[in-house]
């Protein structure tokens, strides 16, 4: 039904009556007679008009579903969309120097932790609160990860452990009881997701190293946050409720 309106309000725009004026002075000059001097004006006129105004309906029809395009993006919140991991972190980096609440929901996080740790810390000492989830080392599912991306056996459950290390390391400063927490899951990971206070990082795990996967990033208040905000929520209350 909206579709259908949009067409109508296109239909019924100047551009629309200027082909129809177009089509009707072409018309009424072939019946005239085009040898005569008042039917040629008429055709010229005609013409250019039904050309002019059949190029602005094109153009309407293409701003219409621009626009719609453009009120999805909002409705949703995608604000960006990242080849790899690494371009990702260029933006995200940035907003971890100013972040008061960073949830994630990954694997060892090797190359977040080697690039990021003293800011880490430092926000962790101002009060940032951190939430992780990843796989439980123990589980059979460390082995399967290791063969999609072509590691050597063993090294996600490496990785993990290192991972929660670090994440001992970090509540030794911490300000406030829980204020880092870290929980764990048996299955292989479905999503990689990274929230940095109002800017959500989601994409999927695929048959490469997780640094080389696509990610998207959604705004606050918007659809597509709430989404996946909800995601994590749900994630984290049923493993809490599980190793409660």
């Amino acid at each position: 039904m909206g579709n259908k309106n949009k067409v109508t309000r296109i239909l019924f725009t100047p551009s629309s009556i200027g082909c129809l004026i177009g089509v009707i002075l072409i018309l009424i000059s072939i019946i005239v007679g085009t040898e005569k001097v008042i039917a040629v004006i008429m055709l010229s006129i005609g013409t250019s008009i039904l050309a002019s105004c059949v190029f602005s309906l094109i153009n309407s029809f293409y701003e219409a579903k621009e626009d719609e395009i453009k009120k999805l993006y909002k409705k949703w919140g995608l604000v960006g969309i990242y080849k790899t991991r690494a371009e990702m972190n260029s933006y995200s980096n940035k907003q971890l120097e100013n972040a008061n609440y960073l949830e994630i929901c990954a694997m060892g996080l090797k190359s977040f932790r080697d690039a990021q740790s003293e800011t880490i810390k430092n926000r962790v000492k101002e009060g940032m609160r951190i939430k992780i989830l990843t796989i439980n080392p123990e589980s059979d599912y460390t082995f399967a990860v290791d063969k999609t991306e072509e590691v050597n056996t063993g090294s996600t459950k490496e990785s993990i452990n290192s991972l929660i290390k670090w994440v001992e390391e970090l509540k030794i400063i911490q300000k406030y009881d829980r204020q880092i927490e870290i929980q764990f899951y048996d299955h292989y990971p479905y999503d990689f997701y990274f929230c940095i206070d109002n800017n959500i990082y989601i994409g999927p795990y695929q048959n490469k190293l997780s640094q080389q996967t696509i990610t998207y990033r959604f705004m606050s208040d918007s659809e597509g946050y709430s989404y996946y905000k909800n995601y994590f929520n749900n994630l984290w209350d049923t493993y809490e409720q599980n190793q409660g």
